[in-house]
């Protein structure tokens, strides 16, 4: 066995492309390495927007970032009411790359872990019923008042079950 490599016909990269890409900084390469093109649109915009109200220039300075900076941006993107998928998924986008740069040791840790993100309406929650009353319970008069969530509606029962005829409840 040799210790050496062996020799190939014809080097693929130039010295100065095999150099540059030592000296690619764990940022860059963390975003080369996302394969979705939406995934990429969206990280990239993310991340653009992260660095931009922080002010950061160079991609080394994300390095400095600390847990009060993404605080800071947290209340800045919950100030300008967006929707909170959407802060969820800015925030992943930013912890992914702390992740990556944790692995590169590039940051000793991740500063986005133990940041609140908004709570998630899961599809299971969504369609939950939303009247778990027993059968004897429902009445022919049904009013329906309109929830905030789309597409639902809470039905309100007047229930003659259980002693408490007259009174209106949504579940027995």
């Amino acid at each position: 066995m040799t210790d050496t490599l062996p020799a190939l016909e014809r080097r693929m990269l130039s010295a100065p492309e095999f150099h540059a890409l030592m000296a690619m900084p764990p940022e860059l390469e963390w975003f080369a390495n996302i394969r979705s093109e939406k995934t990429r649109r969206a990280y990239r915009n993310d991340l653009r927007e992260f660095t931009r109200f922080l002010g950061i220039v160079q991609p080394e300075e994300l390095r400095m970032v600390t847990r009060a900076h993404l605080l800071a941006w947290r209340t800045n993107l919950e100030e300008r009411t967006l929707a909170p998928a959407t802060i969820r998924r800015k925030l992943a986008s930013i912890s992914s790359l702390f992740d990556y740069l944790c692995e590169q040791n590039a940051v000793l840790h991740n500063p986005v872990l133990g940041v609140k993100r908004p709570a998630a309406i899961t599809m299971k929650a969504r369609h939950r019923p939303l009247v778990t009353a027993k059968p004897e319970c429902f009445s022919m008069h049904r009013r329906r008042i309109p929830l905030k969530a789309k597409g639902t509606e809470q039905f309100s029962l007047p229930c003659s079950t259980m002693g408490c005829a007259g009174k209106n409840f949504v579940a027995c």
